[in-house]
Protein backbone atom coordinates (compact mmCIF):
# COMPACT_ATOMS: atom_id res chain seq x y z
CA UNK A 1 0.00 0.00 0.00
CA UNK A 2 1.02 3.63 -0.70
CA UNK A 3 1.14 5.16 2.56
CA UNK A 4 2.16 8.72 1.43
CA UNK A 5 -1.09 8.21 -1.06
CA UNK A 6 -2.89 7.69 1.92
CA UNK A 7 -1.81 10.23 4.01
CA UNK A 8 -2.55 12.54 1.21
CA UNK A 9 -5.96 11.25 0.87
CA UNK A 10 -6.42 12.01 4.72
CA UNK A 11 -5.41 15.60 4.31
CA UNK A 12 -7.89 16.10 1.58
CA UNK A 13 -11.05 14.65 3.33
CA UNK A 14 -10.13 16.33 6.04
CA UNK A 15 -11.41 19.79 3.48
CA UNK A 16 -14.79 18.10 2.87
CA UNK A 17 -16.32 18.06 6.58
CA UNK A 18 -17.57 14.78 6.92
CA UNK A 19 -18.86 13.21 9.37
CA UNK A 20 -16.31 10.99 11.69
CA UNK A 21 -17.88 7.55 10.36
CA UNK A 22 -18.33 8.90 6.95
CA UNK A 23 -14.82 9.64 6.63
CA UNK A 24 -13.08 6.29 7.96
CA UNK A 25 -15.83 4.45 6.10
CA UNK A 26 -14.35 5.92 3.09
CA UNK A 27 -10.85 5.39 4.36
CA UNK A 28 -11.27 1.64 4.78
CA UNK A 29 -12.63 1.55 1.36
CA UNK A 30 -9.68 3.19 -0.20
CA UNK A 31 -7.31 0.98 2.20
CA UNK A 32 -9.00 -2.08 0.74
CA UNK A 33 -9.22 -1.34 -2.84
CA UNK A 34 -4.86 -0.74 -2.42
CA UNK A 35 -4.79 -3.97 -0.73
CA UNK A 36 -7.99 -6.28 -0.17
CA UNK A 37 -8.58 -7.81 3.18
CA UNK A 38 -10.99 -9.61 5.12
CA UNK A 39 -10.17 -8.01 8.51
CA UNK A 40 -11.24 -4.35 6.23
CA UNK A 41 -14.62 -5.86 7.45
CA UNK A 42 -13.82 -6.21 11.33
CA UNK A 43 -12.53 -2.51 10.99
CA UNK A 44 -15.25 -1.37 9.19
CA UNK A 45 -17.66 -2.39 12.28
CA UNK A 46 -15.62 -0.55 14.77
CA UNK A 47 -18.14 2.19 16.47
CA UNK A 48 -16.71 5.65 14.71
CA UNK A 49 -19.69 7.70 15.59
CA UNK A 50 -19.52 7.28 19.01
CA UNK A 51 -17.56 10.58 20.58
CA UNK A 52 -18.86 11.10 23.94
CA UNK A 53 -15.63 9.66 25.59
CA UNK A 54 -13.28 11.65 23.35
CA UNK A 55 -15.26 14.76 24.05
CA UNK A 56 -15.43 14.64 27.76
CA UNK A 57 -11.18 13.65 27.56
CA UNK A 58 -10.40 16.77 25.35
CA UNK A 59 -11.71 19.15 27.65
CA UNK A 60 -10.82 17.83 30.85
CA UNK A 61 -7.04 19.00 30.55
CA UNK A 62 -8.04 22.68 29.95
CA UNK A 63 -10.86 22.30 32.89
CA UNK A 64 -8.59 20.89 35.64
CA UNK A 65 -5.07 21.49 34.35
CA UNK A 66 -4.71 24.69 31.96
CA UNK A 67 -1.74 26.20 30.94
CA UNK A 68 -0.19 28.70 32.67
CA UNK A 69 1.31 30.59 29.49
CA UNK A 70 -0.66 31.47 26.90
CA UNK A 71 0.39 28.73 23.93
CA UNK A 72 0.74 28.49 19.96
CA UNK A 73 0.26 25.29 19.01
CA UNK A 74 -1.56 22.09 20.17
CA UNK A 75 -0.22 18.53 19.44
CA UNK A 76 -2.02 15.44 19.27
CA UNK A 77 -0.11 12.89 19.46
CA UNK A 78 -0.83 9.09 17.88
CA UNK A 79 1.44 6.66 19.96
CA UNK A 80 1.96 2.76 21.08
CA UNK A 81 1.38 2.37 24.95
CA UNK A 82 1.28 -0.91 26.96
CA UNK A 83 -1.55 -1.01 28.64
CA UNK A 84 -0.73 -4.35 30.60
CA UNK A 85 3.24 -3.88 30.45
CA UNK A 86 3.31 -6.06 27.91
CA UNK A 87 0.81 -5.68 24.60
CA UNK A 88 0.57 -2.36 22.56
CA UNK A 89 -1.74 -0.61 21.36
CA UNK A 90 -2.88 2.52 20.21
CA UNK A 91 -3.87 6.02 21.78
CA UNK A 92 -3.69 9.65 21.10
CA UNK A 93 -2.72 12.32 23.69
CA UNK A 94 -2.57 15.89 24.38
CA UNK A 95 -0.31 18.47 24.75
CA UNK A 96 0.85 22.25 24.09
CA UNK A 97 3.70 24.34 22.69
CA UNK A 98 4.73 27.92 22.91
CA UNK A 99 5.92 27.53 19.41
CA UNK A 100 3.88 26.81 15.78
CA UNK A 101 4.95 26.54 12.42
CA UNK A 102 2.46 26.17 9.77
CA UNK A 103 4.46 24.29 7.62
CA UNK A 104 2.78 21.42 6.60
CA UNK A 105 6.36 19.06 6.57
CA UNK A 106 7.77 20.35 10.04
CA UNK A 107 6.54 19.22 13.64
CA UNK A 108 9.98 20.05 15.23
CA UNK A 109 7.64 23.09 16.91
CA UNK A 110 5.93 20.06 19.41
CA UNK A 111 8.87 18.99 20.57
CA UNK A 112 9.83 19.58 24.44
CA UNK A 113 5.74 20.76 24.91
CA UNK A 114 5.59 23.39 27.95
CA UNK A 115 2.06 21.93 28.30
CA UNK A 116 1.94 18.77 29.12
CA UNK A 117 -1.26 17.90 31.40
CA UNK A 118 -2.08 15.26 33.61
CA UNK A 119 -5.06 13.84 32.16
CA UNK A 120 -3.94 14.24 28.48
CA UNK A 121 -4.50 10.32 27.20
CA UNK A 122 -7.61 9.37 25.67
CA UNK A 123 -7.08 5.65 26.33
CA UNK A 124 -9.35 5.74 23.41
CA UNK A 125 -11.44 2.09 22.84
CA UNK A 126 -11.61 2.60 19.04
CA UNK A 127 -7.93 3.11 18.35
CA UNK A 128 -6.92 0.38 20.71
CA UNK A 129 -9.48 -2.10 19.20
CA UNK A 130 -8.10 -0.31 15.63
CA UNK A 131 -4.44 -1.68 16.89
CA UNK A 132 -5.76 -5.10 17.69
CA UNK A 133 -7.46 -5.74 14.68
CA UNK A 134 -4.90 -4.81 12.61
CA UNK A 135 -2.10 -6.88 14.52
CA UNK A 136 -4.71 -9.59 15.04
CA UNK A 137 -3.64 -9.53 18.99
CA UNK A 138 -4.83 -12.87 20.44
CA UNK A 139 -4.67 -14.98 17.41
CA UNK A 140 -2.32 -18.06 16.74
CA UNK A 141 1.24 -16.73 15.83
CA UNK A 142 0.41 -18.27 11.95
CA UNK A 143 -2.71 -16.01 11.81
CA UNK A 144 -1.31 -13.09 13.13
CA UNK A 145 1.42 -13.09 10.13
CA UNK A 146 -1.78 -12.67 7.78
CA UNK A 147 -2.51 -9.61 9.57
CA UNK A 148 -2.72 -6.11 8.13
CA UNK A 149 -0.18 -4.37 10.21
CA UNK A 150 0.81 -0.81 9.36
CA UNK A 151 -1.11 -0.81 6.13
CA UNK A 152 -4.27 -0.69 8.71
CA UNK A 153 -2.31 1.25 11.71
CA UNK A 154 -0.80 4.10 9.72
CA UNK A 155 -3.63 4.95 7.58
CA UNK A 156 -7.12 4.43 9.74
CA UNK A 157 -4.94 5.91 12.90
CA UNK A 158 -3.91 8.77 11.73
CA UNK A 159 -7.31 9.40 10.16
CA UNK A 160 -9.28 8.52 13.04
CA UNK A 161 -7.19 10.99 15.26
CA UNK A 162 -7.48 13.75 12.97
CA UNK A 163 -11.00 13.76 11.56
CA UNK A 164 -11.85 12.88 15.57
CA UNK A 165 -10.62 16.08 16.68
CA UNK A 166 -11.64 17.92 14.07
CA UNK A 167 -15.13 17.13 15.16
CA UNK A 168 -14.60 17.57 18.82
CA UNK A 169 -12.73 20.84 18.13
CA UNK A 170 -16.76 22.06 16.69
CA UNK A 171 -18.14 20.86 19.51
CA UNK A 172 -16.03 22.55 22.08
CA UNK A 173 -15.98 26.35 22.96
CA UNK A 174 -13.12 27.99 21.64
CA UNK A 175 -12.48 30.21 24.38
CA UNK A 176 -12.16 26.94 26.94
CA UNK A 177 -8.75 25.64 24.62
CA UNK A 178 -7.69 29.49 23.92
CA UNK A 179 -7.43 30.69 26.71
CA UNK A 180 -5.07 33.77 26.96
CA UNK A 181 -4.09 32.91 23.23
CA UNK A 182 -5.76 34.67 20.51
CA UNK A 183 -5.34 31.58 18.24
CA UNK A 184 -3.59 28.01 18.63
CA UNK A 185 -2.24 26.18 15.57
CA UNK A 186 -3.92 22.50 16.28
CA UNK A 187 -1.67 19.01 14.22
CA UNK A 188 -2.57 15.45 14.85
CA UNK A 189 0.29 12.83 14.26
CA UNK A 190 2.29 10.30 15.14
CA UNK A 191 5.26 11.03 17.59
CA UNK A 192 7.09 8.88 15.59
CA UNK A 193 6.55 10.22 12.08
CA UNK A 194 3.69 11.87 9.80
CA UNK A 195 1.31 14.06 11.02
CA UNK A 196 -1.66 16.43 9.61
CA UNK A 197 -2.41 20.25 10.07
CA UNK A 198 -5.92 20.65 11.13
CA UNK A 199 -5.81 24.29 11.15
CA UNK A 200 -5.66 27.37 13.30
CA UNK A 201 -8.03 27.68 16.24
CA UNK A 202 -9.97 31.10 17.11
CA UNK A 203 -12.48 32.60 18.58
CA UNK A 204 -14.59 31.82 15.33
CA UNK A 205 -13.69 28.30 15.55
CA UNK A 206 -11.07 26.02 13.56
CA UNK A 207 -10.05 27.13 9.99
CA UNK A 208 -7.63 26.09 7.75
CA UNK A 209 -4.54 27.18 7.30
CA UNK A 210 -4.02 28.69 3.98
CA UNK A 211 -0.57 27.07 2.59
CA UNK A 212 -0.24 29.83 0.02
CA UNK A 213 0.35 32.53 2.51
CA UNK A 214 3.71 33.60 3.31
CA UNK A 215 5.33 32.64 6.52
CA UNK A 216 7.31 35.59 8.32
CA UNK A 217 11.16 34.63 8.65
CA UNK A 218 11.96 33.20 11.60
CA UNK A 219 14.26 35.19 14.00
CA UNK A 220 17.52 33.03 15.18
CA UNK A 221 17.86 34.98 18.20
CA UNK A 222 15.82 33.68 20.39
CA UNK A 223 16.68 30.09 19.76
CA UNK A 224 20.23 31.20 20.55
CA UNK A 225 19.43 32.90 23.72
CA UNK A 226 17.42 29.80 24.64
CA UNK A 227 20.96 27.31 23.91
CA UNK A 228 22.51 29.62 25.91
CA UNK A 229 19.93 29.01 28.71
CA UNK A 230 20.19 26.94 32.17
CA UNK A 231 17.33 25.28 31.60
CA UNK A 232 18.28 21.89 29.96
CA UNK A 233 14.23 21.33 28.74
CA UNK A 234 14.77 24.55 27.14
CA UNK A 235 17.90 23.98 25.48
CA UNK A 236 16.52 20.72 24.26
CA UNK A 237 13.88 22.45 22.40
CA UNK A 238 16.22 24.88 20.84
CA UNK A 239 18.58 22.66 19.20
CA UNK A 240 15.61 21.22 17.73
CA UNK A 241 14.32 24.47 16.58
CA UNK A 242 18.13 24.53 14.80
CA UNK A 243 16.63 22.96 11.54
CA UNK A 244 14.26 25.09 10.78
CA UNK A 245 16.66 28.02 9.91
CA UNK A 246 18.71 26.28 7.31
CA UNK A 247 22.25 28.43 6.33
CA UNK A 248 21.48 30.32 9.13
CA UNK A 249 21.85 27.73 11.82
CA UNK A 250 25.50 28.04 11.52
CA UNK A 251 25.68 30.73 13.65
CA UNK A 252 24.73 28.42 16.28
CA UNK A 253 27.92 25.90 16.38
CA UNK A 254 29.67 27.91 19.04
CA UNK A 255 27.11 27.17 21.36
CA UNK A 256 26.34 23.25 20.05
CA UNK A 257 29.49 22.72 20.91
CA UNK A 258 29.26 23.92 24.42
CA UNK A 259 26.41 21.85 24.92
CA UNK A 260 28.13 18.71 23.28
CA UNK A 261 30.08 19.33 26.42
CA UNK A 262 26.81 19.20 28.86
CA UNK A 263 26.68 16.79 32.43
CA UNK A 264 23.17 15.84 30.37
CA UNK A 265 23.44 12.67 28.03
CA UNK A 266 20.46 13.73 25.96
CA UNK A 267 21.41 17.04 25.54
CA UNK A 268 24.90 16.25 24.29
CA UNK A 269 23.61 13.55 21.84
CA UNK A 270 21.46 15.87 20.71
CA UNK A 271 24.19 18.54 20.28
CA UNK A 272 26.30 15.91 18.32
CA UNK A 273 23.12 15.07 15.92
CA UNK A 274 22.48 18.77 14.99
CA UNK A 275 26.01 19.68 14.84
CA UNK A 276 26.47 17.17 11.72
CA UNK A 277 22.97 18.30 10.42
CA UNK A 278 24.10 22.52 10.43
CA UNK A 279 27.77 22.54 9.67
CA UNK A 280 28.49 19.06 8.18
CA UNK A 281 31.51 20.76 6.73
CA UNK A 282 32.82 22.60 9.59
CA UNK A 283 36.15 20.60 11.24
CA UNK A 284 34.83 21.76 14.98
CA UNK A 285 31.45 19.36 14.26
CA UNK A 286 33.83 16.10 13.19
CA UNK A 287 35.88 16.83 16.25
CA UNK A 288 32.66 16.84 18.46
CA UNK A 289 31.49 14.02 16.68
CA UNK A 290 34.78 11.95 17.33
CA UNK A 291 35.12 13.23 20.47
CA UNK A 292 31.68 11.73 21.76
CA UNK A 293 32.74 8.19 20.18
CA UNK A 294 34.54 8.15 23.83
CA UNK A 295 31.45 9.46 25.56
CA UNK A 296 30.44 7.17 28.88
CA UNK A 297 26.46 7.28 27.75
CA UNK A 298 26.16 4.47 24.58
CA UNK A 299 23.22 6.53 23.19
CA UNK A 300 25.84 9.25 22.14
CA UNK A 301 28.35 7.21 21.21
CA UNK A 302 25.20 5.77 18.52
CA UNK A 303 24.51 9.39 17.89
CA UNK A 304 28.25 10.50 17.53
CA UNK A 305 28.24 7.53 15.00
CA UNK A 306 25.16 8.61 12.95
CA UNK A 307 26.15 12.06 12.32
CA UNK A 308 29.92 10.85 11.09
CA UNK A 309 27.81 9.80 7.99
CA UNK A 310 27.02 13.27 7.38
CA UNK A 311 30.65 14.75 7.85
CA UNK A 312 31.75 16.12 4.74
CA UNK A 313 35.42 15.52 4.80
CA UNK A 314 36.86 12.44 6.75
CA UNK A 315 40.55 10.90 6.63
CA UNK A 316 41.86 7.74 6.90
CA UNK A 317 42.31 7.89 10.59
CA UNK A 318 38.63 9.56 11.06
CA UNK A 319 37.47 6.19 9.19
CA UNK A 320 39.72 3.77 10.89
CA UNK A 321 38.61 5.89 14.62
CA UNK A 322 34.81 4.18 13.56
CA UNK A 323 35.84 1.06 12.22
CA UNK A 324 37.22 0.43 16.03
CA UNK A 325 34.09 1.20 17.47
CA UNK A 326 33.05 -2.41 16.25
CA UNK A 327 34.34 -4.13 19.29
CA UNK A 328 32.22 -1.71 21.79
CA UNK A 329 30.89 -3.15 24.67
CA UNK A 330 27.41 -2.01 23.54
CA UNK A 331 26.58 -4.54 20.95
CA UNK A 332 24.22 -1.40 19.20
CA UNK A 333 27.14 0.89 18.77
CA UNK A 334 29.04 -1.65 17.61
CA UNK A 335 26.66 -2.39 15.01
CA UNK A 336 26.25 1.22 13.96
CA UNK A 337 30.20 0.78 13.42
CA UNK A 338 29.36 -1.04 9.89
CA UNK A 339 26.44 1.09 9.30
CA UNK A 340 28.50 4.42 9.62
CA UNK A 341 31.15 3.13 7.35
CA UNK A 342 28.54 1.45 4.86
CA UNK A 343 27.04 4.83 4.19
CA UNK A 344 29.77 6.54 4.16
CA UNK A 345 30.96 5.00 1.27
CA UNK A 346 27.82 4.61 -0.37
CA UNK A 347 27.95 8.70 -0.05
CA UNK A 348 30.63 8.51 -2.05
CA UNK A 349 32.11 11.95 -2.05
CA UNK A 350 35.28 13.54 -2.13
CA UNK A 351 37.31 13.17 1.02
CA UNK A 352 40.91 13.68 2.64
CA UNK A 353 42.99 12.33 -0.37
CA UNK A 354 45.03 9.67 2.14
CA UNK A 355 41.18 8.14 2.63
CA UNK A 356 41.56 6.71 -0.35
CA UNK A 357 44.06 4.18 1.30
CA UNK A 358 41.55 3.08 3.82
CA UNK A 359 38.80 0.34 1.90
CA UNK A 360 39.44 2.20 -1.61
CA UNK A 361 38.23 5.02 -0.47
CA UNK A 362 34.72 6.74 -0.22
Amino acid sequence: MDLGQMHGWIVNELARRRSVAESMVSLIDQCEAAHPHSDWNKLRALPYSELSALLDWIQKPFREDPPEVPLKGLWFGLFNPCPDGRTPVADIYLCGSERFDSDPNDDSWAVGPEWWPNDRYANSAVLADMYRIAYRQGSRVTERKGGLGNNAEYPLVLGYGAFAVRNLLQQVEPSLMLGRSDSLGVAVGFDSGDFVLLGELAAGGLKPIDPTAKRPELSIEPVLEALRSSDGKKIFRAVFELHRFGERARVAVPELLRVASSDEFGLRQAAVNMLAGVAPDDPRAKAAALQALNDSSPFVRREALQALISIKVLSAADLARIKEMENDKDKDVARWSEIALRNIRLRGEAAEPEAAAYGGGI
